[in-house]
């Protein structure tokens, strides 16, 4: 039998969402989800589908059969109140809810603590501190990044033919960009926080208000912060 899932985008009170109808248990979605950390993102790529079949590993949902009869019925948007996706009383034949509120992921389910899954670890999804609403964190913004990116450094004020490698945090990451047009070397950044992975970051360009974005190969703001006028 299929898992189904509901993937939600929360505004306020207001939840806009998206139906899988396969592969929505948390083992599959879990490792997918907890890296889309851009709303935007989220809305185009996903949430707009309205119904699909599966999500990939690359965030891309595809179609299947059985949903061709669903799409009928969805021709508008999709939309609960966020007191309604978090309860679920009206999302019986869904066995899972995923809920991103913009700096928050959650998981909702009868039968996620049951699952015997490593995704429901504390690495994962934190099933020993549930939230009030009854939601597991899987993804929770810090008021401080931990995470970490290897630069891969060359030319500049570098030796010809020398290239270093400088593992940075976030903020020293947001200050070396910053100050790209002083030391004019050339860079590749990597995200490195989980160990034994690597992923490839790109430096978005200098945007108004002076914001530096990063994004991974699919476009999605993985890092932002503010540079400075000099």
């Amino acid at each position: 039998m299929s898992t189904k899932c509901l993937i939600g985008y929360a505004f306020g009170n207001t939840v806009y969402y998206a139906c899988c109808l396969h592969n929505g248990y948390p083992g599959n979605m879990v490792p997918i989800l907890r890296h889309i950390i851009d709303g935007d993102f989220l809305m185009e790529r996903i949430i707009n589908e309205r119904v699909f079949g599966f999500l990939t590993t690359d965030c891309q949902p595809h179609t299947t059969h059985d949903c061709e009869p669903l799409w009928d019925k969805r021709k508008e948007e999709q939309k609960c109140s966020l007191e309604d996706f978090v309860s679920g009383d009206t999302f019986k034949d869904y066995d899972f809810r995923y809920l991103f509120d913009g700096a928050e992921w959650k998981c909702y389910g009868e039968g996620l603590g049951s699952q015997d899954d490593r995704y429901c670890s504390s690495d994962f999804i934190d099933m020993k501190n549930p939230s009030e609403d009854g939601g597991c964190w899987f993804h929770k913004e810090s008021t401080t990044d931990r995470r970490e990116f290897l630069v891969r450094r060359s030319g500049g004020h570098l030796d010809e033919g020398l290239c270093v490698n400088t593992i940075m945090t976030a903020n020293e990451l947001i200050d070396y960009v910053d100050m790209d047009d002083i030391h004019d070397e050339s860079y590749e950044i990597y995200e490195i926080t989980e160990y034994g992975t690597m992923r490839e970051i790109f430096y978005r360009g200098w945007k108004p208000g002076c914001v530096i974005e990063f994004v991974d190969d699919y476009y999605q703001v993985v890092l932002r912060g503010y540079g400075t006028d000099h």
